[in-house]
């Protein structure tokens, strides 16, 4: 058993979202510039196609932003402390991989081993939800046993 050091997770899955907070809100601030019409010359339907295109992007950049803004938030009240069962805040382990549950994430490297985030509307966790060590659950059509829980 790899014990996960779940400050360092807590601080890493913190440092993705400040990350993609301030990509996003570079790429919208970016792409709303683009949406501002220049209205000092002849503006034609490709100025305003372009323009549309802009403001399209910035909105889901926008939209990208307070998705990482609610992670950011739902990180910070979680509790990371020692779990017995599958809950937030637990390092589960199945199939050979390592899952926290909180949001989700790219792969990290924690303790040396990689962890993937998982949020609690994900199917797998739907399908664990409560389990302990040693107990089994049916995905996908086949039966699946938690191997570890942190």
């Amino acid at each position: 058993m790899t014990l996960i050091d779940k400050d360092a997770l807590r601080a890493e899955l913190l440092t993705m979202e400040s990350i993609s907070i301030d990509e996003a809100q570079s790429l919208y601030e970016e792409f709303l510039k683009g949406a501002r019409l220049d209205r000092s010359g002849s503006i034609d339907d490709g100025d305003r196609s372009q323009s549309a295109q802009s403001s399209n992007s910035a909105s889901r950049f926008e939209e990208q932003v307070h998705l990482h803004e609610s992670h950011r938030k739902a990180i910070e009240a979680i509790d990371f402390g020692a779990k017995q069962e599958v809950v937030p805040g637990a390092v589960v382990k199945v199939i050979g991989r390592y899952f926290a549950i909180a949001v989700p994430t790219s792969v990290m490297q924690l303790s040396g081993v990689e962890v993937l985030g998982i949020s609690t509307d994900a199917p797998l966790f739907k399908a664990m939800t409560g389990l302990r060590a040693g107990e089994s659950f049916d995905f996908n059509g086949k039966e699946v046993a938690v191997e570890e829980v942190q």
